[in-house]
């Protein structure tokens, strides 16, 4: 009779460690969750602030607060140069 409350002793212990490594292990999956979604919105909130920089910039240089170093801007179009000859001979 002592063998086998002893093998059902042993039965119900390998069980119980079998759930504690399994609640060890979903623990651990978790802290590793959290701490890359907790680096994942420090990031997108640098790159919100960057972007808001960025977009404050650009709109000071088109309102022409800002010198923009010299350089000329040439508005491009879909219709090709001409020659000299094409601009002299008109029909």
């Amino acid at each position: 009779m002592k063998t086998n409350l002893s093998m059902h002793s042993n039965r119900r212990r390998r069980r119980n460690e079998r759930g504690f490594f399994a609640v060890i292990v979903i623990m651990m999956l978790l802290a590793i969750m959290l701490i890359y979604v907790a680096s994942n919105t420090r990031v997108l909130n640098e790159l919100h602030q960057e972007l808001k920089w960025i977009e404050h910039k650009q709109l000071q240089r088109m309102d022409g607060r800002q010198p923009q170093d010299g350089a000329v801007i040439q508005s491009q179009t879909n219709q090709p140069a001409q020659s000299n000859s094409a601009r002299t001979s008109s029909p």
